[in-house]
């Protein structure tokens, strides 16, 4: 089978400063050691009895966390969330059976970070459960299993990883010759009662499988110390892990009668029963029974057997450290040690980890690092995902923007310092419920979600099935939920609120996963017949393949698409000013796919300098191989192969996930043919200062995306007392148009809809202040992307496009595109009036479809000649948080209130509480707009005489919202009430709307405007 060539790529990378400031090998050496179900019982945290004396030296070298957690209490989450800097959530993996890549193939991990950045990487014992085969691409030198370790001579490998009774490894050869998988060996051994929960036998260290890891680790760091690049170096402890097997010698440190069990073995009251399991990993042991509680007996052995187990890994860890010392490696190596979660012992009834209390989320944690503080102990909240950050910083790289952690580096420098006042864990119980716990330095509140959490997010609008609260200053056992104490009312609500903003803030990242794909978004079938069939030219850059290609830039991302000449033609640079929050926010992606046949191998030759992408081949429907790019700082050409495992239709796409330029000369499609590299010819940047904005007063530039919005962040997340406004119904365009000057004959637009609930869309788009045409997509076409092609109608001259923006549809700008050689021009849109229109769902225009400019307030301001900003929301009634919003707008000239008597019955207030609210509502108005003229118009809506929900009447209503303007006139001549609801009969404004009880027609609409225009033309 032929071979295919693909791409010739060269890279031309900024690399940061540290980067030219060291030489490989003067970067830090990271030694990084990771211990299975390790609690903080150490003799360096004051747990007294324990024999720990390595891991004691090593904090006596280095800092220790006091208060340090792991992100879900069970190994693979907690690796995964570690080794990769994001928590569950982020990762997809919260079990045990997800394979990391499955979910998030893109994801980069720890020692592939390095490894990146031009690291030996290797690592032995276990180390990232939750990636397949220790996830192959993290390492440069292949990973091992603990089966294909060098055990002490004579002694055979363990039973299943686990035993060294010879009865038992007889039994788990028989399994073997059986075929028998892992579980069905266990299985096996337990029916045959060689399987116990703890083992103590007369052997050397290294005829267990931590003793292996130790050797080995210890055999690298001598190859290491031969060599002349920086290393990173991972290894993983299984002990003290179940089943507590290790030497006798390990045992004999402590004596079983000096052992007491936990003093508190219940259930703290007032917690619910789904906080606790029945520790079925324990009970899957031959002497361990099914149901039940523990002998006492039974549980001072276990505990015997997990020191023993604990002090037998700090044995490895002295071994590591010792000869680390040796080879004087130490001088110039950072070393990390942290548990992956605690373990229960017999507290709360329970034993293993599996749940969200102090016990089985505290973790010991330690750093030594050279040039940083010895012997020092740290207070401030940790979490396994500041690790990564950390690390990096460290070495003296820069820190990518996805990782979810803080840099500890400054709590190295000064160990008083605090980066955090809060550590976040979770644990789901069956797929429906999700307890995210907050630790603060006093407390720990722990909600209890329902929901399908493996479907999205359930935090955006949480079922709370339940509440812990714990306060460890009185109740350091955790023997009683305070959630429900009214003395603790207010902290629990507080931390509620700060728990479940940081969950939604976190959600709202997680949106998009690792497969660059929004959860939930379907992939579309393209029909094209592949990249061979794309136009065949001289090997360069054309605009013939713009529609082949689409390029991407998201999450903040500045990049720039740019042809350039060269001396063989023109090639495409791709500046990377500013990277996104994660690693698939800058791309490229084929449209139209590749048809390749099972067996062959896709290969990929790049050649370039100085920084790092990734090339991703996508089968439809299936899942994507992923390649990374690792070019070196010297000029270097790799190879990438890709397997074809199944014939189809495969897409192509390049990450960019460093700041700096790419040169991208050809794809090369073997002797036939040469086709140019994707680029969308005439793109304009979108932060050019050239397209302007009007009536948003919040815009976001980036090159490859242009967002406005009428509201702050602040107000769609104030309080629903305060708010009283869904973001569905805030988060809409009306009232914001789009102004640019071209002289380009063809314009197209790209708008794609953004958060919110989507109506439909309709356009207006005039030219030099004149009609051009209307664009209407319906319910269907607002859900994806919105296009509109426009022709300059002054042929050759020099034009302002104004594109005013539909009302009902939350949009943003991806793509302005036009002719090669034409660019925008420095264009000031005339300084007018401001005019402010605050109201509800007819001040939106609802009722005239989605088309802002059939609205009053748009038809007004076009009247009046001012410059136009809505405030209005669907359902608003008296939103302070609406009025507060008005300090944020320019300073208006003209200010019309719209306000209903719906406002009034639909909340069953009385005149009274209407008027105290209005009042406070126009005085805060009133604070941030000192000159406007405001306008308080009266709406009726219906011809209803009494309110459903109360006896007031609309002349009620109109005589208290008269007589709260009248004593605002006293002292403000500027506020003016105007009886609207005269003007907004049901003759008058419903004859093409009859269905509608509520909103105003179109031709209501228009008359509406008419009427208001006048009312104000004639009081100026």
């Amino acid at each position: 089978m032929k071979n295919i060539k693909i791409l010739l790529f060269t890279a031309v990378l900024l690399m940061p400063l540290q980067s030219f400031c060291k030489s490989p090998k003067d970067k830090p050496n990271i030694l990084f050691i990771v211990v299975d179900d390790l609690k903080t019982d150490l003799a360096c945290y004051g747990q007294t009895g324990l024999v720990t004396p390595g891991i004691d030296q090593l904090a006596a070298q280095g800092v220790i966390f006091d208060n340090a957690y792991c992100q879900q209490a069970v190994c693979a989450p907690s690796r995964i969330s570690c080794f990769t800097g994001m928590r569950p959530d982020r990762t997809q993996v919260v079990d045990l059976k997800t394979d990391m890549r499955d979910k998030t193939p893109d994801i980069i991990t720890i020692p592939q970070f390095f490894k990146n950045k031009g690291y030996e990487t290797v690592g032995f014992g276990k180390l990232m459960h939750g990636a397949k085969g220790n996830d192959p691409l993290s390492w440069t030198i292949p990973y091992k299993e603990k089966d294909q370790l060098k055990y002490a001579k004579g002694y055979a490998y363990p039973a299943n990883g686990k035993y060294q009774n010879p009865e038992a490894i007889k039994a788990y050869q028989e399994a073997k010759s059986k075929k028998l998988n892992w579980f069905e060996t266990n299985a096996y051994l337990k029916e045959r009662n060689l399987s116990p929960s703890v083992e103590s036998r007369v052997v050397p260290d290294d005829a267990y499988p931590d003793g292996a890891v130790a050797e080995a680790s210890m055999m690298q760091l001598e190859q290491f110390a031969k060599g002349d690049k920086p290393f990173f170096l991972a290894v993983g402890l299984n002990k003290p892990h179940l089943p507590f097997a290790a030497p006798k010698k390990y045992w004999d440190l402590y004596k079983r009668e000096n052992i007491e069990v936990h003093p508190f073995q219940e259930k703290a009251k007032h917690s619910p029963d789904y906080a606790y399991h029945t520790w079925g990993e324990l009970r899957n042991y031959s002497d361990i029974p099914d149901k039940g509680d523990l002998s006492i007996d039974k549980q001072k052995e276990l505990i015997h057997g997990y020191r023993a187990a604990t002090s037998f890994a700090d044995a490895q860890v002295a071994k590591v450290m010792d000869k680390l010392k040796e080879l004087k490696l130490d001088e110039n190596t950072i070393v990390v040690l942290w548990g992956d979660h605690g373990w229960h012992l017999g507290d709360h009834g329970l034993w293993c980890k599996h749940s969200n209390f102090e016990q089985a989320t505290k973790v010991p944690f330690i750093i030594s690092a050279p040039g940083m503080a010895m012997g020092e102990r740290a207070a401030t909240m940790t979490e396994m995902v500041d690790i990564f950050p950390t690390l990096i910083e460290y070495a003296g790289f820069n820190v990518p923007k996805q990782l979810e952690g803080h840099s500890l580096l400054p709590v190295l420098e000064k160990p008083n310092k605090k980066v955090k006042d809060y550590a976040i864990s979770q644990f789901p119980r069956g797929n429906n419920n999700m307890g995210y716990s907050m630790r603060t330095e006093r407390y720990r509140l722990t909600l209890w979600l329902k929901g399908e959490f493996q479907k999205g997010s359930i935090v955006h609008k949480p079922s709370i099935l339940g509440v812990e609260l714990y306060d460890y200053k009185r109740d350091p056992l955790e023997k009683i939920s305070l959630a429900g104490d009214p003395a603790y009312r207010e902290i629990t609500a507080e931390l509620r609120n700060k728990l479940l903003t940081l969950l939604q803030e976190q959600a709202k990242q997680n949106k998009v996963n690792y497969a660059g794909k929004a959860q939930g978004e379907k992939t579309k079938k393209d029909s094209g017949k592949g990249l061979a069939s794309m136009a065949i030219i001289d090997g360069h850059f054309s605009q013939e393949l713009s529609k082949s290609w689409k390029t991407k830039g998201a999450n903040g991302a500045v990049v720039d698409f740019k042809r350039i000449a060269s001396d063989d033609g023109h090639t495409l640079k791709v500046a990377v000013f500013n990277l996104g929050k994660n690693p698939w926010d800058i791309q490229m992606m084929s449209k139209m796919p590749m048809q390749l046949k099972a067996g062959e191998t896709f290969r990929l030759h790049i050649k370039g300098k100085g920084g790092e992408g990734r090339v991703v081949l996508h089968p439809e429907g299936g899942k994507q191989i992923v390649r990374h790019l690792n070019l070196s700082q010297e000029r270097s050409t790799q190879e990438l192969n890709f397997p074809i495992q199944a014939t189809g239709a495969y897409t192509l796409k390049l990450l960019f996930i460093e700041k700096g330029e790419y040169i991208i000369q050809e794809i090369d499609l073997g002797d036939k043919a040469k086709v140019a590299v994707p680029f969308v010819e005439g793109s304009v940047r979108l932060d050019n200062k050239n397209i302007h904005v009007l009536g948003a007063n919040y815009v976001t530039r980036s090159s490859n995306e242009l967002s406005f919005s009428r509201f702050s962040h602040k107000t769609y997340h104030s309080p629903n007392e305060v708010r009283m406004f869904s973001l569905a119904n805030g988060r809409t365009n009306s009232g914001i148009k789009l102004l640019f000057k071209t002289a380009s004959n063809k314009v197209s637009l790209k708008f794609v809809p953004a958060e919110g609930t989507n109506r439909g869309a309709e356009f207006l788009v005039l030219q030099d202040g004149q009609f051009d045409n209307t664009y209407k997509f319906n319910n269907s076409m607002s859900k994806g992307e919105m296009v509109l092609d426009l022709t300059n109608k002054f042929t050759g001259q020099s034009t302002v496009f104004e594109i005013v923006l539909p009302s009902l549809i939350n949009l943003k700008l991806h793509q302005l595109i036009v002719d090669e050689g034409a660019d925008l021009e420095v264009f000031t849109p005339d300084k007018k009036p401001v005019y402010l229109a605050i109201g509800n769902s007819i001040t939106h225009g609802v009722g005239q479809g989605s088309a802002s400019y059939l609205s009053y307030p748009y038809l007004l301001a076009e009247k009046l000649d001012y410059n136009y900003f809505n405030l209005a929301v669907g359902g608003a009634k008296i939103s302070q948080a609406v009025a507060e919003q008005t300090s944020e707008m320019p300073q208006a000239d003209l200010i019309t209130i719209l306000i209903g008597y719906n406002d009034l019955v639909g909340f069953g207030k009385t005149p009274e509480d209407y008027k105290k609210d209005y009042r406070k509502f126009l005085k805060t108005i009133r604070k941030h707009q000192a000159n406007a003229t405001i306008y308080c118009i009266s709406v009726t809506y219906t011809n209803t005489k009494k309110g459903k929900k109360t006896n007031y009447t609309p002349d009620d209503f109109r005589k208290s919202l008269n007589e709260l303007v009248a004593e605002f006139s006293r002292d403000d001549n500027k506020i003016i009430f105007v009886e609207g609801d005269k003007i907004s009969s049901k003759e008058n404004l419903r004859e093409d709307n009859p269905k509608d009880p509520v909103h105003f027609g179109i031709k209501g609409a228009a008359l509406f405007a008419e009427e208001l225009y006048s009312i104000i033309a004639k009081d100026n």
